[in-house]
């Protein structure tokens, strides 16, 4: 579950990061982050605020679920030398 959790964590926050990384693009215009949202609303529509979100996704759930899954064999197998 906790891999189902960071998934749609990443979801979540993608919308921040994309502003953020648009602002570090175009950092030499000034625009507030106001701006940076319009901008990307325009462009792009509801959708661009998204994009990459199945990448980070996919990396979010298989990553906790490679953590999750070699945290809980690693803890079995050290209570078995107990």
């Amino acid at each position: 579950n906790g891999s189902l959790a960071g998934a749609f964590s990443g979801l979540l926050v993608t919308p921040l990061d994309v502003i953020k990384t648009k602002q570090q693009m175009i950092q030499n215009q000034n625009r507030s982050i106001i701006q940076t949202v319009r901008y990307i609303q325009a462009d792009e529509g509801l959708k661009g605020f998204f994009r990459g979100a199945t990448m980070r996704m996919g990396y979010l759930f298989f990553g906790g679920f490679a953590f999750f899954g070699i945290y809980e064999k690693t803890k079995k197998s050290l209570q078995t030398l107990h």
